[in-house]
């Protein structure tokens, strides 16, 4: 027999989770060693948007994006059972909860700075394409709302495969 921790881990959507809850601790952890400076005027406060942040975000949307890819291929024509299918269920409703915030969390940060040449997530397109072709296309909102919509689009076609296999 097998244990069910092993059953637990094989489920690839399950470690994904796990690692995405991860992230989220180390951000809110990362966000409470950042300190800044006092504004002089308190009444507006924004606070810059750390780009180590914003990396490990858009880094994150990116693997979720591939595993879920590599699922639905896998899923595709086989028979799993109801359990992936409420696992996968769970999994949108997380993700969606996760997208919310970090967009939320981006919104309120002025993202100024954070994709340029220096940044080693946008070296090579900015090297590519110019600092000024490249930010007026990939804003910081824009690049993070179009993973979104790509992480929405393959989670549904994950769930849709699964339903389909279950209702066969």
């Amino acid at each position: 027999m097998k244990s069910t921790l092993k059953r637990i881990l094989k489920k690839r959507i399950v470690v994904l989770g796990f690692i995405d809850v991860l992230v989220i601790l180390w951000i809110i952890w990362s966000e409470g060693q950042i300190q800044y400076e006092p504004p002089l005027d308190y009444r507006d406060i924004v606070y810059p948007l750390d780009s180590n942040i914003y990396n490990t975000i858009i880094v994150t949307i990116i693997v979720n994006i591939l595993v879920l890819i590599g699922e639905t291929k896998m899923s595709y024509g086989k028979a799993f059972g109801n359990a992936n299918l409420i696992l996968a269920i769970i999994f949108f409703i997380f993700i969606t909860c996760c997208i919310t915030w970090g967009y939320y969390y981006i919104t309120t940060r002025i993202g100024s700075g954070v994709i340029d040449e220096c940044n080693i997530l946008f070296f090579l397109p900015v090297m590519l394409f110019g600092k000024d072709f490249f930010v007026n296309i990939a804003t910081v909102i824009n690049l993070y709302v179009s993973l979104c919509v790509i992480l929405t689009v393959s989670c549904i076609v994950y769930i849709s495969i699964l339903f389909q296999n279950e209702i066969r």
